[in-house]
């Protein structure tokens, strides 16, 4: 019997192990089913897509950990129907968290629409977007905008210039020089957006296209003001929720490698399927903290605008029209951070752990013989290096210093208490515990199996493939 991905506590074997038989009953089960069914089909996936948001938990109050689970079932039944839908809901979670309406009518959004996200930035590429007395227009070449040729409408990162600087000018003449990003809704099937999709060779994605689009004086409109969406909460909920679809992706490799082991009966298979499940708990383990974590730093929706326009419901689900607050303090924002930052880091090393060892637990001929399992690991093994590796990693260091800077600094500015001055507790002391306001929102990483040192992926820019 297929079934769902959970991040509930249980036997490990319910999350591994499939069933000869039965009938499923959770609503995880029949999205499993159902993105089985549209494995393959292009239309299919994209009416998933639609139907998946409008289901969805949406991240925060509590619902956090619903939203992984559907991520994460998405992927492990099929990764590439996993790809097309993940975007699709990113984008109406982005839509439903911004606080001024969004003039979707005008670029012709509606209910039948279908979205993805472009917010990669590659060298020597970049889009501008300029004022006009109708609204914006953007120019530029944006990289890796997956399904460019196939969707309705995406979500643009583009350049602007701060006030005095670029209005009148050409977009994608650097327009946006010395400026911010902002992000901008945009029709894709209007004259002057172009796709490349002869660019892409992969052998991953093969039929997700994600090669750069050229946006040659286009209309468009605002979502949220510059700089919100890169500073939203939703933008780190975002990314963990791409390792969500890695870690259910991750999950399709292992359950073949405890079949296999179940096969053979012998104790190498064995060893093969510990390992595996291993690295399955430790990931599962930090998205469910990290769940967790985010529905307690998301605080109350407040009342006010959507990105829903009066009267109109923009082409998004119901459930994606509820605002989602933001952190209420910069302290906040850099928990949430360092919170995405580690947590994708762990999903992505064990991730890369299963695939490693279901290569020697399973031989050539999977991926030589079984189109597939060899499609699977050719598509996880792609998706996992929309991660920056090495930099993301040192990038969590840095803000773990600087918290650890921070922390001090509050302790030296704060004024001794009565026992303190009395020598009974140290500065030295209550430094150590006291942790930040950062690393309490920190997932504890479970203990890695032996098989999950690998060396760093290759950088690659976030986004990237998105």
């Amino acid at each position: 019997m297929a079934h769902g991905v959970t991040l509930g506590p249980g036997r490990v074997a319910d999350l591994l192990v499939e069933g000869d038989g039965g009938t499923s009953t959770s609503e995880l089960d029949a999205l499993f089913e159902r993105a089985s069914a549209a494995s393959g089909d292009l239309r299919s996936s994209l009416e998933l897509a639609r139907s998946v948001a409008g289901e969805i938990a949406l991240p925060g109050h509590g619902g956090t950990a619903g939203y992984f689970e559907t991520l994460a079932t998405l992927a492990a039944a099929d990764v590439t129907v996993a790809r097309v839908v993940e975007p699709h809901v990113d984008a109406a979670v982005i839509l439903a968290q911004c606080p001024q309406p969004v003039d979707l009518a005008a670029i012709g959004a509606g209910p039948g629409s279908t979205w993805g996200v472009f917010a990669a930035e590659g060298a020597g590429v970049r889009v501008d977007a300029v004022p006009d007395a109708a609204g914006w227009l953007l120019g530029g070449t944006k990289p890796w905008c997956s399904l460019a040729g196939d969707l309705t409408h995406a979500l643009v990162t583009a350049h602007v210039a701060h006030e005095g600087g670029g209005v009148g000018a050409a977009p994608g003449a650097g327009a946006g020089s010395g400026g911010g990003r902002r992000l901008f809704a945009v029709a894709l099937q209007q004259p002057g957006v172009v796709a490349h999709p002869e660019v892409w060779v992969a052998r991953g994605f093969p039929t997700i296209p994600s090669g750069p689009v050229d946006f040659e004086v286009v209309r468009a409109v605002p979502v949220g003001a510059e700089g919100w969406y890169l500073d939203r909460p939703g933008f780190e909920w975002g990314g963990i929720g791409v390792a969500a679809c890695w870690f259910g992706g991750a999950v399709g490799v292992a359950r073949r490698v405890v079949a296999a082991a179940v096969a053979k009966g012998d104790d190498i298979g064995a060893l093969h399927a510990g390992r595996v499940a291993a690295s399955v708990v430790a990931a599962q383990s930090a998205l469910a903290a990290a769940a967790r974590a985010i529905d307690e730093l998301d605080s109350p929706a407040a009342d006010g605008g959507s990105g829903t326009p009066d009267g109109a419901d923009g082409g998004r689900p119901p459930r994606a029209q509820k605002p989602v607050g933001p952190p209420d303090a910069g302290g906040d924002a850099d928990a949430a951070a360092l919170l995405a930052q580690v947590t994708r880091t762990i999903v992505r090393r064990e991730c890369e752990a299963v695939l490693r060892e279901a290569a020697h637990a399973l031989g050539p001929a999977p991926l030589a013989m079984d189109a597939g399992f060899a499609a699977r690991v050719a598509d996880l093994e792609l998706y996992l290096r929309q991660d920056h590796g090495a930099r993301d990693e040192a990038c969590a260091g840095r803000m773990l210093v600087e918290a650890a800077r921070s922390a001090a600094d509050i302790d030296e500015a704060r004024p001794a208490t009565p026992d303190e001055a009395g020598g009974s507790a140290s500065v030295e002391s209550a430094r150590a515990s006291a942790p930040s306001a950062v690393s309490s929102a920190v997932p504890a990483a479970p203990a890695a199996p032996a098989v999950s040192t690998t060396p760093e992926a290759a950088p690659s820019p976030r986004g990237g493939a998105r």
